[in-house]
């Protein structure tokens, strides 16, 4: 199948981020000498600001949701501007696709104020084409409205551009804009993998391996 384009997610995908996600709210209780409780597991289906206002609320902290979530923030921030990594060999997959005149996008549910450091530290700013978030869009991976976007500047075949996701929201919603998906794997989404795979037309278990076994000169077999 021919790639002419190719639309990237960012956490998940080519930064591995997630496991921050996942455990940042839960760091930021032992920082400020808090017991977790039992509750970190509250966090994994609430928004950054939702859980600041129940760290609030169920340790009865004289600081307000909005300072927790600013201080929490803060942590998220200094991750991405100094310390995440790319996961192995992605980097050299947007490279390669670079050079043989894909072209790229980057279409993401964080915020510029994380991404565009992030980008630049890790040499990236170069390779996309276009960038786009959800809140500039006020859409959701959940809609079609980001990839279409993405598309649409790309200025490339729907059929043969591909969508590199870690969301099996993001892969519907890929899908029911037309494009080609890959699923790539991460270790938080363990849970929706299967049906990931099902849906997709392709399955990134590992970057390197992956663009070993799949990607020829033009196209993905």
């Amino acid at each position: 199948m021919k790639i002419y384009g190719a639309i990237f997610d960012f956490d998940g995908t080519l930064l591995d981020s997630m496991p921050m996600w996942f455990s940042v709210c839960e760091e930021y209780l032992t920082q400020n000498g808090l017991q977790a409780q039992g509750i970190t597991q509250e966090f994994r289906t609430m928004s950054l600001d939702r859980s600041a206002a129940y760290i609030r609320d169920f340790f009865h902290l004289d600081k307000s949701a909005e300072q927790i979530f600013s201080e929490i923030n803060a942590m998220v921030e200094h991750r991405y501007h100094e310390t995440l990594p790319l996961k192995e060999g992605a980097w050299e997959l947007v490279r390669d696709l670079k050079a043989q005149g894909v072209k790229l996008a980057l279409a993401t549910a964080s915020g510029r104020h994380l991404i565009d450091p992030a980008l630049k530290r890790l040499n990236l700013s170069e390779m996309f084409d276009a960038v786009f978030t959800c809140a500039e869009l006020n859409t959701s991976k959940s809609e079609t409205k980001i990839f279409e976007t993405a598309l649409s500047a790309l200025g490339t075949p729907a059929e043969e551009t591909w969508v590199f996701e870690d969301s099996l929201l993001a892969i519907r919603a890929a899908k029911a804009a037309g494009l080609k998906t890959a699923t790539v794997a991460d270790p938080t989404n363990e849970d929706t993998v299967e049906e990931m795979k099902r849906l997709s037309d392709t399955y990134v278990d590992t970057f390197p391996t992956w663009e070993k076994t799949h990607l020829r000169k033009g196209e993905i077999v």
